[in-house]
């Protein structure tokens, strides 16, 4: 294992950059915290993480797959989307990225401490807004949740920066790397059928969220991913507290959180125009437990490919 890091700082170190630590590992991928030499700042390096036990045929797919999701950063521009400044192949053929380095807490971590609903409010219309954006250039996230958004102080400003847009899947249709994956706390109930990610599924998504930061656990619960799986796709509707079911915001969350996706017909832009019209000093506190949720670690993204 030391070995292998060593290779790895020399290896970087040769395109410019010096390793520091290792920040984050996820179902696909290690995040490194590096310093850019010849401009003397930080970056985060993403490098995909290969399954042992994988097939050499699913292998390719993932690499072929952490392409395909690095390209839809060349469409997106937006201060509220992580910026991506370069990518390529280690000697060993795996795939790397280089994006900014962002000084913060996900909002998974931002919420452990208990938030005021018009903080909350703020930070999902800045999300929302980002969503809009991705969908009018083609892209969608596909894999949003709340570890995938980040929150930071700037300037006396709380900003938002979406990170791992999961799928680079225009919504014209163009189907992309044959892998799936799922987070099965967040993803809508075609997804988890298999089907492609679209822009409805990242709204089904946004919602779910916005509802546990006010709640302060998640909507969809359950004891393993199977569980949770089922849960998103049984009959029964999500369940809203009455007191936020009676304000406005309500009624969006109860369309973009609709199970049938026919009956799910809005876009992000409609969406942000809903919310501002909204008082959001009248949301009320729905905050039902403000401790860490146990079930955190489930919601991590799953690969599913041939043995």
């Amino acid at each position: 294992m030391e070995e292998l890091k060593q290779n790895l700082e020399k290896e970087f170190l040769s395109k410019g950059y010096v390793i520091c630590d290792k920040i984050g590992e996820g179902g696909n991928s290690h995040v490194y915290k590096a310093k850019q030499i010849n401009t003397d700042g930080f970056v985060a390096i993403k490098i995909l993480k290969l399954p042992s036990y994988c097939c050499e045929t699913s292998k390719l797919e993932l690499i072929a797959y952490f392409k395909l999701s690095i390209k839809s950063y060349t469409f997106l521009n937006h201060s509220a989307i992580i910026n991506c400044f370069e990518s390529g192949d280690l000697n060993n053929g795996i795939p790397y990225v280089v994006f900014e380095y962002i000084p913060g807490d996900t909002l998974k971590q931002f919420l452990i401490i208990r938030r005021a609903p018009i903080v909350i409010a703020i930070i999902m219309t800045k999300v929302l807004n980002a969503l809009a954006y991705s969908h009018t250039v083609g892209i969608v996230h596909g894999d949003l949740k709340p570890h995938n958004i980040m929150i930071f102080e700037s300037e006396d400003d709380l900003r938002v920066k979406l990170i791992d847009f999961g799928a680079y899947e225009p919504i014209d249709g163009l189907k992309s790397s044959g892998v799936k994956f799922r987070s099965p706390m967040y993803n809508s109930p075609e997804q988890l059928k298999g089907n492609s990610p679209t822009a409805q599924c990242d709204l089904y998504a946004w919602a779910l969220i916005f509802l546990e930061c006010l709640m302060g656990i998640p909507v969809v619960t359950g004891n393993s991913k199977d569980e949770l799986t089922r849960n998103h796709l049984n009959e029964q509707e999500h369940i809203i507290p009455k007191d936020i079911r009676k304000h406005p915001l309500g009624n969006l969350l109860v369309f973009a959180l609709n199970k049938k996706v026919n009956r799910r017909e809005l876009n992000a832009q409609y969406l942000l125009e809903e919310l501002s019209k909204l008082n959001f000093n009248t949301l009320p506190n729905c905050h039902i437990n403000h401790q860490q949720n146990i079930q955190s670690n489930i919601d991590n993204t799953i690969f599913s490919f041939p043995m």
